[in-house]
């Protein structure tokens, strides 16, 4: 062999054996939090139910701050006095309640809800 193809095998084999750095467009860069693991800020808001629908699991809610909507958790906790292990279908139109939720997907998701309970006027029993 000639000192040509030699020197063209060491190359290849040099190549070969070299590992490829690659970077995914997704990675994050060094330092810098994963967009799945960054920690979801949990946020609450009180107001009235506008709007509910069971079936895709949303609520309307209406208070000082205007009108939000928020997907509801599959895993939500509701919590409404006087009823055990409570569910969304046991909330309607017209309850105040008191909403956990964070940013997920660039939707509102709440995490629990819990019915306020109205106090009778004073005097009254």
């Amino acid at each position: 062999m000639n000192s040509r193809t030699n020197k063209y095998w060491l190359v290849v084999v040099a190549l070969a054996l070299t590992p490829v750095a690659t970077t995914r467009a997704d990675a994050p860069l060094p330092g810098e939090t994963p967009p799945g693991a960054q920690k979801q800020i949990e946020q609450e808001i009180s107001g009235t139910i506008s709007a509910i629908d069971v079936s895709a699991r949303i609520i309307r809610l209406n208070g000082p701050f205007a009108n939000k909507i928020f997907r509801v958790s599959p895993d939500a906790q509701i919590a409404i006095s006087r009823v055990p292990e409570a569910r969304l279908n046991d909330l309607k139109v017209g309850d105040q309640v008191d909403v956990s939720y964070h940013e997920q997907d660039g939707a509102l998701t709440a995490t629990h809800i819990t019915k306020v309970e109205s106090k009778p006027p004073p005097g009254e029993y």
